[in-house]
């Protein structure tokens, strides 16, 4: 590329090094910025809200996050309820432990509905947030008296498939940047040739 920008008709070295330097400091301080800009509004719990309903709506990777949160909130509240914790506050407690606010402000009022006198099945259906599937491992829990075990069981199946996910999602990526990295590197060289053919044949053209 240097050898490239060097020759005849192309931009000096120097110009375009620091061209590219120029380019890729403005790129940094961008996703600084950007980054700043996003930890502080994390820190007001409507943002929060919506970040989460967001992550748990994109497609894919949507699914995937959902499933990883429900994953944690079965393993902690397994760990509360197996510790001896009444199931109301046990999910209470492992409702923070989804990482997720629209998931949380979704479970965590569950616990008053258990102290109401709702069953565990209805009382996790009226959260709207889990799959039919974990769903019928809660109904078999409940009737079975053995709802911590259930809980383990779901957090294994999600911790599994959210991991298989998780590196199709770190394969499709990889293969992104490097198509993205491989079209960045065919317009300089395009525009490299684009400007030293024109040079060639503007000179050429001078009587």
């Amino acid at each position: 590329l240097i050898t490239m920008v060097g020759a005849p008709g192309g931009a000096p070295v120097g110009e375009t090094l620091a061209g590219i330097v120029r380019t890729y400091a403005k790129i940094l301080f961008t996703v600084f910025a950007l980054w700043a800009a996003f930890r502080l509004a994390m820190q007001a719990q409507g943002f929060r809200y919506a970040w989460g309903l967001l992550t748990v709506m994109l497609p894919w990777i949507g699914f995937t996050v959902r499933q990883l949160a429900l994953a944690r909130f079965a393993r902690a509240l397994s760990a509360l309820y197996g510790a001896g914790l009444p199931l109301s506050q046990a999910m209470r407690y492992a409702a923070d432990a989804t990482g997720n606010e629209y998931l949380r402000s979704r479970i965590q009022p569950a616990g008053s509905k258990l102290e109401a006198g709702y069953s565990i099945t209805d009382t996790f259906a009226s959260t709207g947030v889990f799959p039919p599937m974990v769903m019928d491992m809660v109904a078999t829990g409940e009737n079975t008296g053995e709802l911590g075990f259930m809980m383990d069981k779901v957090a294994e199946y999600y911790e599994e498939e959210g991991k298989l996910r998780s590196h199709q999602a770190g394969y499709v990526f990889g293969v992104v940047v490097y198509l993205g990295v491989a079209i960045y590197v065919a317009i300089i060289v395009i525009q490299y040739y684009a400007g030293y053919f024109s040079s060639i044949f503007g000179a050429a053209g001078q009587p």
